[in-house]
């Protein structure tokens, strides 16, 4: 997806890092998402399937929801959420934080007590720098620790992961390098990332997913055409916030995740809360 002040991509442009081909491929192919997890976390997995929730996590009684990128869950309980973060944000850390309440959430309204909870990770794949954290590394991982002693971890089994597609790659393991570098400039380095090109290429051809991006896109510009006719009418304040509005309905009834509508459709966080709240007192 991309800001709704500029032109929407066009389908023969997607690539592996824009939302709508990432959720695709990945959602689809799970040996793919299976290895992308071993990759990133140097670990092995045996299995993955997709978690029950992955249509969309429930609204809180605040009104907001969120549909994760890629959420799945291994043989031993463990849940991964994977998202794809392809604009420079100053708050990852309250969104992560934010993600992880809400799967908490879910885990605990699907019939698990607190004390069920299993493992969970948080990981979003970065291509740029994390604004906020003054060393440049390839990969952050988080787990909280004492302050006191930093060798006292608390054993909460939530771990959130920040990839950055431009940090170093000097030392790292083969594959992690390839595939940061991968999400750099596109090109293939290894038979993992030659089969990540390989699924972007099919998916060009894919009529199905076509369709359906083109009637995202359709959607979108209708909403942005309607909002702009209205700011004619009733000013350019009240168009623009219109418009905003518009836009932001046309992206929740499609299930876009609340952190892009904000980062990459350009609705500002007060609108969206405002729109949120509109549609929970309209089901009341």
């Amino acid at each position: 997806m991309t800001n709704m002040n500029h032109e929407v991509k066009s389908y023969d442009t997607l690539d592996f890092t824009d939302d709508f081909l990432f959720c695709k491929i990945l959602t689809t192919d799970l040996e793919l998402t299976r290895e992308l997890l071993e990759i990133i976390l140097n670990t092995r997995i045996r299995k993955v399937k997709i978690a029950e929730s992955q249509k969309g996590m429930k609204l809180t009684p605040y009104g907001r929801g969120v549909r994760l990128d890629v959420y799945v869950q291994d043989d031993e309980n463990v849940v991964y959420d994977v998202e794809m973060q392809t604009t420079e944000e100053k708050e990852l850390g309250k969104r992560a934080r934010y993600y992880q309440g809400m799967i908490d959430l879910n885990l605990i309204e699907n019939g698990q007590d607190f004390s069920e909870l299993g493992n969970s990770f948080v990981i979003f794949i970065l291509k740029h720098q994390p604004k906020g954290l003054a060393a440049n590394l390839p990969v952050y991982t988080f787990r909280y620790r004492a302050e006191e002693d930093s060798g006292v971890v608390l054993r909460d089994g939530a771990v959130k992961v920040l990839v950055n597609a431009e940090g170093p790659t000097e030392g790292l393991p083969e594959r992690l390098k390839n595939f940061l570098e991968f999400i750099r400039d596109r090109k293939p380095k290894d038979t993992f990332t030659e089969r990540l090109d390989d699924h972007v290429q099919k998916a060009r051809e894919s009529r199905d997913w076509r369709l359906e991006y083109m009637t995202l896109e359709m959607k979108l510009r209708e909403q942005y055409k309607l909002g702009r006719e209205e700011g004619r009418k009733e000013g350019r304040s009240a168009g623009v916030l219109e418009m905003q509005k518009k836009s932001a309905n046309a992206a929740l009834d499609l299930g876009i995740p609340y952190a892009t509508i904000i980062t990459e459709f350009g609705i500002p966080e007060s609108v969206l809360n405002a729109v949120l709240e509109e549609r929970k007192n309209n089901k009341a």
